[in-house]
This record gives structure tokens, sequence and C-alpha cells, in this order.
């Protein structure tokens, strides 16, 4: 598949390639709208991935824009907790979809694995916690944003490492902000490598 990253963050951008480029896609990126547009007349991608807000041209008009001239093209639109009405407006615009743009989970990821975590499981989910969603008006009409996205970071650790994990993620991920997120700590009963048949701490 030939994916095309647009976002003027160039931190994102590369973070966004490797991970895409591990899993055996095309990648190519774009620093803005119209550089996006740009490299589409010269190579049509399949699925074009894009921030929301984007000093040049937004996300919407970005989506709005590829929509008009490459209707086969997927859009995804990134967007952080505060910007979802672009994200709305996007959808309207016709994107496929709309993710949680992931500003600390690279953070997250390199402070637990400067712990000795290596594994870690990661899931694009949607849900709310104290926010509740909330009404957006758009062109009139109101837009029930009832779930907002949220990335879901899940780790198995040995019991005398825990607390430095907690420690770690919560140093790390913390803005201050709502959507922070929590940490949820339980109690696993077993585990089991299936490749080797190890269990407990040495299948960790």
């Amino acid at each position: 598949m030939h994916i095309l990253i647009t976002d003027d963050d160039a931190q994102m951008r590369e973070m966004l390639s490797r991970f895409l480029g591990e899993r055996g896609d095309e990648v190519e990126e774009a620093s803005g709208g119209p550089a996006a547009l740009a490299a589409l007349e010269r190579n049509t991608a399949d699925l074009i991935i894009t921030d929301v807000r984007m000093p040049e041209m937004s996300g919407v008009e970005l989506t709005r824009q590829v929509k008009a001239r490459h209707p086969d093209c997927s859009v995804v639109v990134m967007t952080a907790f505060g910007s979802v009405q672009m994200a709305v407006d996007a959808m309207r615009a016709g994107a496929t979809d709309y993710i949680s743009k992931p500003f600390k989970l690279d953070d997250v990821r390199q402070a637990v694995a400067d712990i000795g975590i290596q594994g870690i499981t990661v899931t694009e989910v949607k849900g709310f916690g104290r926010q509740r969603g909330h009404t957006e008006l758009y062109r009139g009409a109101e837009y029930v944003v009832d779930f907002l996205p949220k990335t879901k970071v899940e780790m198995a650790v040995a019991d005398d490492i825990s607390e430095q994990v907690i420690e770690a993620i919560s140093n790390t991920a913390r803005t201050g902000k709502i959507g922070d997120g929590k940490i949820f700590v339980t109690n696993l009963e077993e585990v089991i490598r299936i490749r080797t048949g190890e269990t407990g701490g040495e299948a960790v």
C-alpha cells in the first residue's frame, strides 16, 4: 500500500513513516497540504494520513481537495483532544476515519524501554472519561460526539519493577490536561510463552 503522511511536525512524520515502513508499506511524506497535493499529482496514494491542524492548509481543506481530485484515495485524519470538531468536519468532507494523535506514545515507549520493558501492545480505541463526550455544532446542526479517540497501551511486567513502570508512564504521559488517561494495575494469574513453554516471570 502506498501511504502519504502529511504533517508539519517532522518528528511525527518520521515516527509514523518508521512504523508503517516496518509493516512493509510504501511511505511518502509531505510537510503540509500543498506539498501533499503536489505529491499526489506525481504519484497517487492509496491512503493519506494527515494532521488536522496545519498552518498552510488544514486537514479539513486537504481532505476536501483530495476527494475532489482523487476520489479513490482514502483519507484518515489525526486529531488531538480539543480538535474533535475539525475531525468531524474532515469526516463530513470525505475522510474515512479519524484517530488520536499519539503525542506521548513514543515518549512512553522509550521510558519503559529504558527500564527493560520491550514488549507493549498499542490499540486505537474510542471512549470517554469524566468529559463524557460533548455536542458540536456543524452548519447549524448538532452533532453529538459521544466517544473520543484514545490510545490504549498494555504491558505485562514483573512485580518487582511494576512501581518503576507506573512512575515512568506517569512522568512521560502527564500533561496536566483532561484526557491524560489512567493507569490500571491488575494481577496476572499465569503467563505461558507458547513457543518455549516458559511460565511466570520467565515468560514475561
